[in-house]
């Protein structure tokens, strides 16, 4: 049996699926620990299991977002789901956030183990200015170059790639920082996952918006 165990957990901003949770270390122990032990990526089933959730995660997240959006532009309408850019937002997910975050909150476990505010804000902090922008500019490129309209994505993240970050940094820092403080452990999971369905509702409309063409 594994010294670890996996579990599912959405954790310290953008979504956390999946990543091996390290038993509680405290000062020298845990980074000597982290100092001397590779990550522990898990299997192809961990990868998978990230996948599937954050797909399910963005496809959900996809059709509120139309729904919104529909009602605020035309109140009392007849909403209509597009089928395509929700395959498309559930397939980002699947495909390349999942599995970018399961690895991406793999390696911060191992190089910030314990579970201290110190390693907790550095974990907030690096998502914010790394995780991020890659995972905006990515989602950017994959809606745009789906729709073959990859000319459109330098004017894309020129235009909203900024502000997207702004509310990213609005939205996970407090909700991290309220999962580390008062959430209870057990209540976590939904905590998070709830938040990350609210977020993946703003990020699907942040990369259907339309853009002006690039000259």
């Amino acid at each position: 049996m594994r010294s670890r165990t996996l579990t599912f957990q959405l954790f310290a901003g953008h979504g956390r699926v999946g990543q091996p949770r390290l038993p509680r270390r405290t000062g020298a122990e845990g980074r000597s620990v982290a100092g001397r032990q590779a990550p522990n990526f898990g299997g192809l089933q961990d990868v998978l299991k990230a996948g599937i959730t954050c797909g399910s995660l963005s496809a959900i997240g996809d059709v509120l977002s139309q729904i919104v959006t529909s009602r605020m532009a035309s109140p009392g309408s007849k909403v209509e789901v597009d089928p395509a850019r929700t395959l498309r937002m559930g397939g980002f997910g699947f495909l390349l956030y999942g599995p970018m975050q399961h690895y991406w909150y793999t390696i911060l476990g191992h190089q910030f183990p314990l579970r201290t505010a110190s390693h907790f804000l550095t974990k907030v902090t690096l998502n914010q200015i790394a995780l991020g922008p890659v995972v905006a500019i990515v989602a950017f490129a994959w809606t745009l170059g789906l729709q073959q309209q990859a000319h459109l994505i330098p004017g894309k993240i020129k235009a909203d790639l900024l502000t997207t970050l702004v509310t990213g940094w609005k939205f996970w820092v407090p909700v991290s920082i309220t999962n580390f403080c008062w959430v209870p452990v057990d209540k976590q999971v939904l905590y998070m996952s709830t938040c990350s369905l609210v977020w993946t509702t703003y990020l699907s409309y942040a990369c259907n918006k339309q853009v002006p063409q690039v000259r």
